[in-house]
């Protein structure tokens, strides 16, 4: 298998990561289904993964610190993502369509740059768990916890199986 190579500056970049562990087989269903099932957020979803592969460990009082995140989540990417369903439901090949799906593509990513501000600015130490998996499963868990659910509820496996295949782990091992 030929792995994509990255430089160490783009695969720090949260957005990168994000991009190319979405296109990691079952990872996008794993989190939409997610997201509709259980009002969960892609981007913490990659973000948890995302902090597992740079060998660091989420915490609980993170997540409640990401007051910016979610008035840009709640007031600019959803009702951009109910725009463009409104839309789609009609007819997916209307120019709006696709111009509401970019914008919301466009917020998905400042939405991305605000979480990796948060996370990098928050002081903590590397985590004694020398596997990327096994930490995005942790990080996973803990935002699962936050949001009321656990992992009978929720399936994410895809997610942190898709970590190693990324082929850039070793960049900051």
């Amino acid at each position: 298998m030929t792995y994509p190579t990255y430089t160490q500056a783009e695969a720090a970049s949260l957005w990168s990561f994000a991009c190319c562990l979405y296109r990691q087989p079952g990872v996008m269903q794993a989190c939409l289904s997610v997201q509709d099932q259980h009002g969960l957020a892609v981007n913490w979803l990659l973000a948890c993964c995302w902090l597992g592969w740079r060998g660091q460990r989420l915490d609980y009082s993170v997540i409640q610190q990401a007051t910016a995140w979610q008035q840009w989540h709640l007031q600019v990417t959803l009702p951009l993502r109910q725009a463009r369903c409104a839309v789609g439901q009609e007819n997916k090949s209307h120019s709006l369509y696709a111009r509401l799906k970019d914008d919301e593509l466009a917020a998905e990513r400042e939405e991305l740059q605000r979480l990796q501000l948060l996370l990098l600015g928050s002081e903590r130490e590397p985590s004694a768990e020398p596997d990327a998996r096994a930490l995005a499963g942790i990080n996973l868990r803990c935002y699962l916890q936050s949001q009321g659910l656990s992992e009978v509820h929720v399936d994410l496996s895809a997610l942190s199986q898709g970590i190693p295949s990324l082929g850039v782990v070793a960049l900051f091992g």
